[in-house]
């Protein structure tokens, strides 16, 4: 059910679909039978903090709603502005989502916040040392500022492949991988408010 999205509400079930692009032959539908009672069983047990619901079907969103609203007290608040940590702005083309909050703190955490921005999250020549093959003296560190740009790649795609080049070194970082950390932390630096549409 992962690479299945929400299709539509009719009477008491819930019809999922595959994504378009992605159906293959086998059991390309999934049932969900009976939801609101399945959810009714599940109310007493049940705390969601935050939910977000979106559908390009106005009708579907307001179905199932609807349907939420008779089983658990629920507070809506409309239009999106921030959800999870990810800047939402609504646009005349659609949303663009960011994360320049996110991106300072990570900047923060590596003590970078006034480092000189760069253009590219990628050296053409990688600077040579002659400490560059040394392990790195914190590899906690690496790991931690790694970690985190890993989640700012949900919208910012541009550094998924220097962070994803930077993940292949979580056991063993040298001096030249944390280097090639602090030149896609000044690329973002440089990029604070790019994002996604």
């Amino acid at each position: 059910m992962s690479n299945a999205f929400l299709h539509g509400v009719l009477e008491d079930e819930v019809y999922m679909l595959q994504p378009l692009g992605f159906e293959t032959s086998a059991s390309s539908v999934c049932m969900l039978h009976k939801l609101c009672m399945d959810l009714s069983k599940l109310q007493e047990h049940v705390y969601v903090d935050d939910i977000l619901i979106t559908s390009s079907d106005i009708k579907h969103i307001q179905t199932l709603v609807t349907q939420i609203h008779q089983l658990f007290s629920m507070k809506e608040l409309r239009s999106i502005s921030y959800f999870l940590g990810i800047s939402v702005e609504s646009t005349v083309s659609g949303f663009v989502l960011s994360q320049p909050t996110y991106a300072q703190d990570i900047l923060h955490k590596a003590r970078m916040l006034d480092c000189k921005p760069c253009y590219s999250p990628i050296a053409v020549k990688p600077t040579v040392t002659p400490t560059c093959d040394h392990s790195f003296a914190n590899p906690t560190l690496y790991r931690s500022v790694v970690g985190a740009l890993q989640y700012l790649t949900i919208t910012r795609p541009d550094l998924s492949f220097g962070v994803n080049q930077l993940c292949q070194h979580m056991q063993d970082p040298t001096n030249a991988h944390f280097f090639a950390v602090k030149r896609v932390l000044r690329f973002v630096k440089g990029t604070l408010h790019h994002g996604l549409t």
